[in-house]
């Protein structure tokens, strides 16, 4: 499914990595398609060592998927889970991102982050109150203002993601509003 868009995310990635750096690609993956990557693996770029997690999806049980927000969707998720992803930092983008610039700008924030994550406004969902935003933000006690992120790019702190428990909270959030979300 997202072989197409991987290859291109991946060959724009390896362009923009800063001189004499390296990067590790882990794809976030489920069983079926890990062995239609095995079968048919990505090619080779330069700076950038690209592996393949599959994820227990079971541990996303509960949470309701449907129409263009797929298990997958949620996948991120679980990159607090030692067996995932054992990084303290992590730039997270979705297959479809295409990186048009050198990226040593958001990994100099990637390294000197303080709080859990930092994500990118959304284009059209400006905060948490507006259309398209969180339904529930008044019982939840948001700042009506709070501005609303694309979750298809973040920086993720997984140390203080991990102290917090909150990608647990978020499942849990999931399993009793997902289908509101």
């Amino acid at each position: 499914g997202h072989r197409g868009p991987l290859t291109g995310m991946a060959f724009r990635l390896s362009s923009n990595v800063p001189a004499g750096e390296s990067v590790e690609l882990r794809v976030l993956t489920d069983s079926v398609s890990a062995v239609e990557y095995t079968n048919s693996p990505l090619p080779k770029f330069k700076n950038l060592n690209v592996a393949f997690v599959v994820i227990d999806i079971d541990a996303l049980e509960g949470i309701p998927v449907y129409g263009h927000v797929g298990v997958m969707t949620y996948s991120r998720l679980l990159l607090d889970l030692k067996s995932v992803c054992s990084a303290e930092r992590v730039l997270y983008l979705d297959a479809d991102i295409l990186v048009r610039k050198p990226l040593d700008g958001l990994f100099n924030l990637l390294s000197s982050m303080k709080g859990p994550l930092a994500g990118v406004q959304e284009f059209g969902t400006k905060t948490v109150s507006g259309d398209g935003g969180v339904f529930n933000w008044k019982e939840l006690g948001l700042n009506p203002e709070q501005p609303y992120f694309n979750a298809g790019v973040l920086g993720l702190n997984l140390e203080k993601i991990r102290s917090a428990g909150l990608f647990r909270k978020a499942i849990s959030y999931l399993q009793q509003y997902g289908e509101q979300v």
